[in-house]
Parts: C-alpha cells; structure tokens; sequence
C-alpha cells in the first residue's frame, strides 16, 4: 500500500518496499492502482508539501493506496501522465496546486474535488509524450544511479557483517576451509592472516580479540554554528533531507530559511539523525555544511577508520542500542553518551585499515553517484519550466544532446 511516507520520499513509485494490508475483492475494484495514476498528498504538516504529486510506475503485485492520498486517474487518449506529472514539479504545476492549497491549524491540504478544478495546459499527446521522454532520461539516469549505490552500500555492508559481525573468515578457517574474499576468490594470504583460527568459547569472539567502544574511532563534533554566520548558499541538511536506512545523503537545500543554531559538518562526517533514532537515518556527508541540531555529527579520528565507523553506525545493531538508549516518550532522542559506548568487535588495527582499504572506492562511487545526480536533477529541473512553456523545443534538446 502506497501511504504518505512513499509519496513524500519517492517521486516515482515503482518496485519499492511497502506496508502489505488485506483488501476485499470489492476494495480491489475502487482502490488499486493503474500504472500512470497520479497521486497527491491530501494533507501535510508543511505547506510546500501540500498536494506532492508522484506517478505509479508499476509493481510485481497489486498496489493499493491509503486515504490521506488523492488518486488522479488521465484519459490516456488525451493525456501522457508523465508529462502532468513533471508539470506539478515545475513551478506552474505548484502555483495552480498553490490556488487550491488550504491552510489549518497544524497542517495544510488540498481538496480532491478543488482538484479535479484545475485548469491545466494541454498541449497536443505527441508534444506531451517527447516532452515526458525527455525528461524521462534524466529522471532514469538519476534512478540508476541510486539503484547503483543501493548495490554498492550493499557490498560494504556484506562485507562488514562478514568479518566483523558473523566471524565468517574465522569460522572458515575453524572447520578447516579456505574463507572466499569478497572477489568471490579465494582470500589472500596476507588478509587471511589477520584472522584467527578459532573461536572462544568463553567469550563467543574470535580469539585474542575484545570489544571496543565506538568513542575508539570517532569524535563528537560538537561546533555550533549561529544564524548570523551562515551563508544562504550553505548546504543544510534536516533530518526530512536524510533518507531512512542509506548511507547515501543526497539531498540538502540552501541555509537561506536558517533562524537558529546549527552544527557544522564536514565532507565525510557520518551524520546520525537522533531524534526518533529508530527511523534510521545516518549517513556519509558529501558536502561541507550545516544541519539540524537533531542530528549527531561524528567526526572519525583517523582517515582510515572512515568507511568502518560510517557502516557500524549505520549498522541495524547500533541504531537500536541509540533507540533503546534514548530519552523522551513522544520525542526520544538518542546521546552521545550513550552510542560512544556501543561495543564492536573489530579485532586489530590492521583489519579496519584492510576493510577501508576495501571499500573506500565503494564509498567514493557512491558520493560521486551523488554528485551527478545532482548535475543531472539540476539540468531536468532547468529544462522543466522551459519545456513546458514552449520556450524550449524537444527538438532543439536533442540537438544539444
């Protein structure tokens, strides 16, 4: 079931992870989705957010949607959906939802019927189908990137959950196995040399090695940054800019709106959203900048323990020690005090320089995945208004590509 947090953390809704729930068949009749339906947030406690439009792309089951959503359904003769769908990115689209926006105590929302209102520009299907292919290869290229760094997190995660959570080098080499390096060959000699042989018994560990408090490889960056010294093009970034359980943080915006005191941050801190902690917000900043003073900034005390702390904060094990740790009923937040003690088993100096060593290209893929995202999300958003208008031509696009 599509329910608000996919409208607001996907433009584009296709193949994603979501809420199962049980429908009738006569539910199935009004509720599923067709592939094109456009749907927008039907309230939010954010005025921009108001009447956000993402387009159903398709799924491998059925997919329903939950009520705060309104559904808009095109006549597929007279309208491509992609190409209303970018129109309610660019700015006409959020004007004409601007129109029909109501704002109440606490939240902001929009209509179904003030909707079905809206005058619209409709060019010719032909002109709104290459407009909408246009347009589309960016949004693809954007989407292959991420799914790109999904995979990359994904191997650096594996790896790390390999050595130095399940022991899988060691139990290897218990039972009398040569361990597989990461390659898919066999490991090499000089790596295979940094693991014991065995288990202990007592402890459970590899042998010889103990726990350290994660204090061991990270600092707190504690510098506090106030208004007056921001610059409006600083990057900032809120906890609503940090996506749930990826390390990739790709989205920030200018600190023009800033009115109170925020933290510094620097190209490769590890930021870890601690307010709510169990959404699972931590990430690699790929950026110089500023963010909520509801995010923890952790600065690594040694290049090469970077890519190690930033997969163990990001870790499922240590956000639910913060969550545990954490204080308040309705708005817990995690402290420092309590995720500098969590315990990892990370056996010498050697292998976190080994593990680094690994996955340090990974990470730099990834934040170079971002960087052209960027570019690309930046000449769409460019091209956008200008397409729709009329001012640019799909024709004179292609020349230039």
């Amino acid at each position: 079931m599509v329910n608000m947090g996919e409208i607001f953390a996907h433009d584009r809704i296709c193949g994603i992870p979501m809420d199962r729930v049980p429908l009738t068949e006569k539910e199935k009749e009004v509720n599923l989705l067709n592939i094109g339906d456009l749907l927008f947030a039907r309230q939010s406690l954010v005025l921009e957010g108001a009447g956000k439009c993402s387009i159903f792309l398709g799924d491998d089951e059925d997919v329903c949607f939950e009520s705060h959503i309104i559904r808009c359904r095109l006549d597929a003769e007279l309208c491509d959906p992609r190409y209303y769908f970018y129109l309610f990115q660019c700015k006409l689209g959020r004007d004409l939802i601007w129109t029909i926006t109501e704002q109440g105590a606490g939240a902001s929302g929009i209509r179904g019927s003030d909707l079905a209102k809206l005058e619209l520009p409709r060019p010719n299907i032909g002109i709104q189908r290459k407009i909408a292919d246009t347009l589309d290869f960016f949004s693809d290229k954007i989407a292959l990137n991420q799914q790109m760094n999904e995979t990359l997190e994904g191997i650096a995660r594996a790896i790390f959950k390999d050595w130095f959570v399940d022991f899988g080098p060691v139990r290897a080499k218990e039972r009398g196995e040569h361990p597989i390096g990461p390659d898919g060959e066999p490991m090499s000699d000089d790596l295979l040399a940094l693991f014991p042989d065995r288990l202990n018994p007592d402890t459970g560990l590899p042998e010889g090695w103990a726990e350290q408090p994660f204090s061991d490889f990270v600092d707190l960056r504690r510098e506090t940054v106030q208004p007056g010294a921001v610059e409006a093009h600083d990057p900032y970034i809120g906890l609503e800019h940090m996506p749930r359980q990826s390390i990739a943080l790709h989205e920030w915006e200018g600190a023009d709106k800033v009115t109170s005191n925020k933290s510094r941050f620097y190209i490769g801190d590890i930021l870890f959203g601690k307010l709510r902690p169990y959404f699972h917000k931590v990430g690699r900043a790929v950026v110089d900048g500023i963010c909520s003073t509801d995010i923890m900034v952790f600065a690594p005390k040694a290049e090469q323990y970077a890519e190690f702390s930033l997969i163990c904060a990001s870790n499922a094990d240590f956000v639910t020690h913060a969550n545990q740790a954490s204080t308040g009923t309705r708005m817990p937040r995690a402290n420092w005090q309590n995720v500098s003690e969590f315990q990892i088993t990370c056996g010498s100096e050697e292998l976190v320089n080994a593990y680094s060593n690994l996955t340090t290209g990974t990470i730099t893929k990834i934040a170079a995945n971002i960087a052209e995202n960027k570019t690309l999300a930046k000449l769409r958003d460019t091209l956008l208004p200008k397409l729709m208008s009329g001012k640019v031509s799909v024709d004179e696009i292609r020349e230039i590509a």
